[in-house]
């Protein structure tokens, strides 16, 4: 059993994508989803690195009636689980959405394999090593993580620029609804 459950949803269409062209100042680009999700699981394997953990990613076949996520990046790594929820199950639950990603995220939490659960999206950076300690919680912690909106490809996953990339208050933003779908919620499997 592994220590720590990493629980991540994406779909195939342009959910969340309001948030990275509402905020983007001038020239700059919104960085594509499969982008945001290279830097995010770069940086949480380095702050997850001392942790055995699992990250179980979730791909939501909406309406797009089997088109897939084309992230082959995950197919092989040793610590991502990739949970495929058919267009004919998501469509049952939701039919006016695209992506659920509460749904996402409940579905890839039910197949977790440790005691603890963090339910986080995959467009976050993690800059800060997570230590064994905050496993030892009894309840729900609730925190909110900066989301990179604009490119972060000048950084060449380099963990130091990263951070000073991320130390401009002008390169991230903070959700108002910031943990509406489990943006970054750490709980026992137990609860």
């Amino acid at each position: 059993m592994t220590e720590l459950s990493v629980v991540m949803a994406a779909g195939v269409d342009d959910y969340g994508n309001e948030i990275y062209r509402k905020n983007l100042p001038e020239p700059a680009v919104p960085t594509s989803q499969r982008d945001r999700a290279e830097y995010c699981l770069y940086t949480l394997h380095e702050a997850l690195r001392n942790i055995d953990y699992e990250i179980i990613f979730v791909e939501w076949i909406g309406q797009n009636n089997g088109a897939r996520v084309d992230w082959d990046f995950l197919q092989n790594h040793p610590r991502i689980r990739i949970i495929t929820v058919p267009f004919e199950f998501a469509n049952k639950i939701c039919p006016e959405r695209v992506f659920h990603e509460t749904h996402a995220k409940n579905i890839g939490i039910r197949r977790t394999n440790s005691d603890m659960i963090l339910s986080t999206n995959n467009d976050c950076l993690w800059l800060d090593e997570v230590p064994r300690s905050v496993l030892n919680i009894d309840n729900v912690m609730i925190a909110n993580r900066p989301t990179v909106y604009h490119t972060v490809l000048n950084c060449e996953r380099n963990i130091y620029k990263l951070k000073e990339f991320c130390a401009n208050p002008d390169n991230i933003v903070h959700t108002a609804d910031w943990n509406s779908n489990g943006d970054f919620t750490l709980m026992p499997k137990s609860l």
